[in-house]
């Protein structure tokens, strides 16, 4: 019985996949083995749907590639911030494969959700890492520089977000991650309505950033249009939607 589960799960039946609990996909060993080498794990309802995004329709895969083309013979900097199952790093990885590319990658992926950390530090564990790579998960929230926040957790874990109903998580120093990096090549920010305190808190970082793909995340409010023009104000002058879904937009923006 147990081998017919495991065959099952690596099916991967869209329709039953969309419906299960958290503790089905554990038992079902639910997951996709990618061209390039390497699996992807789903461990929730919200996994599948984050797979489809980032897998399947390629939403980071514009800003993924200008980051990679650039300065192609130098180690690659990148900034996960909002980290969720750690399904952007895998893609980066996979691109990287894709494109044979050589060069050294040191990255940082953030995740506030403690439920999503503890997937995020499963799926690290599992990730086949090029040589030399420098690549740590940190588990806390980014907007402010210090502090504590309250980290609301949903069940669909992609919403998880800072809410007044929420539990204590510290706040991560970002600046501090990055001290010691000659630039930012890529930074990936999906952080549920938080981005306008990191854009406000953090012009340092957003000084050495070549590029960024944000979500932003009601943007019939003013705060995408002030975090656009805060983007932009940093030099980020090239900008491109790569995607529009209910009141959130996927947006690229580069030097």
């Amino acid at each position: 019985m147990g081998r017919l589960i495991k065959m099952v799960g690596r099916v991967w039946p869209a329709g039953l996949v969309s419906t299960l609990s958290e503790r089905s996909y554990d038992m079902l060993n639910v997951y996709r083995t990618l061209d390039t080498g390497g699996s992807v794990r789903m461990r929730s309802n919200s996994d599948v749907i984050a797979f489809t995004d980032i897998f399947r329709r390629g939403e980071y895969d514009q800003a993924i590639g200008h980051a990679v083309r650039s300065h192609d013979t130098d180690p690659l900097y990148v900034l996960d911030l909002g980290a969720d199952s750690g399904f952007f790093l895998q893609r980066l990885l996979d691109r990287m494969r894709a494109v044979d590319s050589r060069r050294d990658l040191t990255a940082f992926s953030v995740e506030g959700s403690p439920r999503n950390f503890a997937r995020l530090e499963a799926n690290f564990s599992a990730m086949s890492l090029p040589p030399r790579a420098k690549v740590e998960i940190v588990h806390g929230l980014v907007g402010l520089k210090s502090g504590v926040g309250l980290m609301r957790e949903r069940v669909f874990n992609a919403m998880n977000r800072v809410d007044e109903s929420g539990r204590p998580v510290r706040y991560v120093d970002v600046s501090g991650l990055v001290a010691g990096w000659p630039r930012i090549d890529l930074v990936k920010c999906d952080i549920e309505g938080s981005e306008g305190d990191f854009l406000r808190t953090y012009p340092d970082v957003l000084a050495k950033t070549q590029a960024a793909v944000f979500e932003f995340h009601d943007v019939s409010t003013p705060l995408a249009a002030e975090c656009r023009r805060r983007l932009i104000d940093y030099g980020l002058t090239h900008t491109m939607h790569l995607r529009a879904f209910a009141d959130n937009t996927v947006e690229f923006f580069w030097r």
